[in-house]
């Protein structure tokens, strides 16, 4: 089984790094999370298309990084219908947050799709520091702008997604987002984009 295999890899690995048995006890801890993880993923049902997955497993969780959610984030997906859903998390970076709200439209395939989302982000708190190269902050306040930022923005998304139907990994997705930001003050357009991983159950 992968799980087996990935945690037995990582256990020898960690074993060669010259480490502490401090942090040793961590990552050997992590890797039993993990193992137990894919433990019960292999345990799960299959399904033939993505509908018939998100009928069945309607909760998903999973980190997310870029777009409007920041440097990184979480992401909570809620299938309400086999199509639609809620997707809404928290993010930011080393100098604002961000809270993030959508709707989501899933267009059907097998292990792979298309979908779209329409939102609402607010990104908040931050310091007067200069921007330090923070992708949002220079775009919305300019690049010699203080951190500090207080911005409402509409999401416009387009995905692409792939996911796991079973048997072993039955609910493992991975995800890749174009979007375009309108920041509400400024009326500014950004461009950018986001990818993750969600697990669904």
């Amino acid at each position: 089984m992968i799980g087996v295999k990935l945690f037995l890899l990582g256990f020898l690995l960690i074993r060669k790094l010259n480490m502490n048995s401090k942090k040793r006890s961590v990552i050997v801890k992590f890797l039993g999370f993990i193992l137990c993880l894919f433990v019960a993923i292999g345990a799960r049902a299959q399904y033939s298309s993505t509908y018939e997955m998100k009928e069945s497993l309607k909760v998903g969780i999973g980190p997310v990084f870029g777009g409007a959610y920041g440097k990184w984030g979480v992401k909570l997906d809620l299938n309400i219908e086999e199509d639609d859903g809620v997707v809404t998390g928290v993010g930011g970076s080393d100098s604002y947050n961000s809270f993030n709200i959508g709707w989501k439209h899933d267009f059907d395939g097998t292990f792979t799709h298309i979908y779209s989302v329409l939102g609402y982000a607010h990104l908040f708190g931050g310091d007067r520091a200069p921007s330090n190269n923070e992708y949002l902050i220079e775009q919305l306040n300019g690049p010699d702008a203080g951190g500090n930022i207080s911005e409402g923005l509409s999401v416009l998304g387009l995905g692409f997604q792939y996911n796991e139907l079973g048997p072993e990994l039955t609910g493992l997705s991975l995800f890749v987002e174009g979007n375009i930001l309108h920041a509400w003050k400024s009326s500014k357009l950004i461009p950018t984009g986001t990818v993750g991983m969600t697990y669904f159950f």
